[in-house]
């Protein structure tokens, strides 16, 4: 994880420093039910690497259907603003998703 995301999860009152970031690879994709992607980018490697996944959305999809982002830039390697601005959106739509009951899944 990147030292401003974990400057930011502190400041918000997460803890983040057990995690961190690993390639994604096929045991990865089989391992987990649900892999919510950010960005177009993010999906055309995922299915030039690995094929189709099931379990594999589009977060701003499992939302209600009126979300205003389509994707949600990465925010790796930009400045603390963008780490901000993604951590809001990210935050908005995951609670959203979980309000709805993951919209498209259930």
């Amino acid at each position: 994880m990147s030292r401003e995301m974990l400057v930011l999860l502190e400041k918000k009152g997460i803890y983040g420093g057990d995690f961190f970031s690993r390639p994604i690879s096929s045991a990865l994709l089989r391992k987990h039910d649900l892999v919510l992607i950010m960005e177009q980018m993010h999906r055309e490697y995922i299915l030039q690497c690995f094929g189709p996944q099931p379990g594999l959305y589009f977060l701003a999809d499992m939302v209600d259907g009126c979300w205003e982002w389509r994707e949600i830039d990465d925010p790796y390697g930009g400045t603390m603003a963008d780490y901000e601005q993604s951590f809001d959106i990210l935050w908005q739509a995951i609670s959203r998703m979980v309000a709805n009951g993951f919209y498209g899944l259930l």
